[in-house]
């Protein structure tokens, strides 16, 4: 915002009447025992704040003692009564302030004060203000190009606006899906967040590097397996290394940059752990003991790099070839458990039409030629313990063909799923519920329609042998 580069410029002002400066990223202070004329840039610069409602963020003190508005007035009518002056800006209120435009805002007088706070940056912790504020600019008196990204920026007072360019740029992950893959046994409040670091243009200046290395040291966080301490992380590859991320001595180049930013996002474009584990094997045989992590990445990243993705290829091709082979496995079991349940309906309807013409037989052909007076046949015990009987074995067949066909469908599925948990590695659990389920959706919807039918058949026809008498007597006799 505009704003910003007019404080700016008026704290410029003020500085160059103080005799020293101290200027840290909350604070500014500025002491001098000449040049009384930065009242004005004093009274000008409180203007500003108060407009932008900062009203207690700046203070003076002249001769050791603060000053309010009247005394100021005061001594800019006797300047020379001043013997030392002090002024102090609090900038932490101005920067946690979320503005319109959804930025952060603080400034620096120098680019060099601005690459020393740089260095002091613990990257890695929530504290540090490029994790803690997701939008942030600082502004940099003497700096002569912008750069930054998306979230971070430092602009050049000539830059009245400052617009990322439409470029393509690597996608770095997120602090959640770094904690998927990296196990953090500290009790240090740890934040990593790459994106945070990332610059999309550039122009490679002294202070533009200083951000670079500490966004080195981040995306190089990501690729570790075990994190401790910055003084201590686990590499896991062919060989188990135990080494500490950097020691501050370490050169970053614009190459080494973007091709951290490369082999990050590609580990976390699919399948991280198979491609953090091919990239660490090959980093893992080029450590020395002496080596830090990021001073290793420096010297193989290329190489390092290239071998994973070609063995990631090789391993991806040979997963796909079995994969494919597995799946027509599970097809064939599908399969089937498909024909399992079409025969236990064709089972079911074959025997009840087994059974009702077999009564039918009984009762035309056995029963009835043995009984020609219809009083007898009415009267007849015999007659009505066989149909009786027959009842009986008209509800036991349905229901003991019930509990054999469910019992053997349950036992297929558990064998299935046994022999998929035994036998099966690289189809997922999702994936094999989810064919199991669309394969046989149709069988099952049809057994359980069926079923109940035929049961209500064998039901009905028990009824009747149950109550034939009452019925001849009605319908026949009658």
């Amino acid at each position: 915002m505009g704003f910003y580069s007019e404080i700016l410029l008026t704290t410029t002002k003020i500085a160059s009447y103080a005799d020293s400066t101290e200027e840290l990223w909350q604070h500014l202070q500025f002491t001098g025992s000449r040049r009384f004329d930065f009242l004005n840039e004093y009274k000008q610069l409180s203007e500003q704040l108060v407009a932008l409602g900062f009203s207690t963020v700046l203070s003076v003190h002249v001769n050791n003692t603060p000053l309010d508005g009247d005394d100021i007035e005061d001594y800019l009518d006797n300047p020379t009564s001043i013997r030392n002056w002090e002024v102090r800006l609090n900038k932490l209120p101005m920067i946690n302030r979320v503005h319109d435009d959804g930025w952060h805002y603080n400034f620096f007088l120098t680019a060099d004060k601005c690459e020393r706070w740089i260095k002091t940056l613990q990257p890695l912790v929530s504290t540090c203000p490029i994790n803690q504020y997701a939008m942030l600019r600082v502004w940099v008196g003497d700096l002569q190009d912008s750069f930054g990204g998306k979230t971070i920026q430092f602009l050049s007072p000539a830059d009245r606006e400052c617009k990322v360019p439409d470029v393509l740029f690597h996608q770095l992950p997120v602090s959640d899906r770094l904690k998927e893959s990296i196990h953090f046994i500290t009790t240090d409040d740890i934040l990593i967040k790459p994106s945070n670091w990332q610059i999309v243009f550039q122009r490679d200046s002294s202070l533009e590097q200083a951000l670079k290395y500490k966004a080195c040291v981040v995306l190089a966080t990501c690729l570790v397996n075990e994190f401790y301490t910055s003084e201590k992380v686990i590499i896991d590859g062919i060989r188990r290394i135990v080494l500490k991320i950097s020691d501050g001595n370490e050169t970053t180049t614009n190459t080494v940059y973007s091709q951290l930013q490369e082999v990050v996002a590609w580990i976390f474009e699919d399948r991280v752990s198979i491609r953090k584990k091919l990239f660490n094997e090959r980093l893992s045989l080029d450590l020395e003991s002496d080596d830090t992590l990021l001073g290793s990445l420096i010297k193989c990243l290329p190489s390092a790099l290239s071998q994973a993705k070609e063995r990631y290829n090789f391993v991806i091709i040979d997963r796909k070839d079995a994969y494919v082979k597995e799946l027509k496995e599970l097809l064939k079991d599908i399969r089937t458990q498909s024909e399992l349940y079409a025969g236990k309906i064709r089972s079911l309807l074959s025997n009840f039409l087994r059974d009702l013409l077999a009564a039918l037989v009984l009762i035309g052909f056995t029963i009835f030629t043995k009984f020609t007076d219809q009083e007898a046949l009415a009267d007849n015990n015999r007659l009505r313990l066989v149909f009786n009987a027959l009842a009986i074995y008209f509800i036991a067949s349905i229901v003991l063909q019930s509990i054999i066909d469910c019992t053997d469908i349950l036992v297929s599925k558990r064998e299935m799923f046994y022999w998929k948990n035994a036998t099966k590695e690289l189809l997922p659990e999702k994936d094999f519920t989810k064919h199991i389920e669309n394969s046989l959706k149709g069988r099952r919807y049809a057994l359980r329609a069926i079923y109940p039918v035929v049961a209500i058949f064998y039901g009905g026809i028990a009824a009747v042998c149950f109550y034939f008498p009452e019925i001849y007597d009605c319908w026949i006799r009658k």
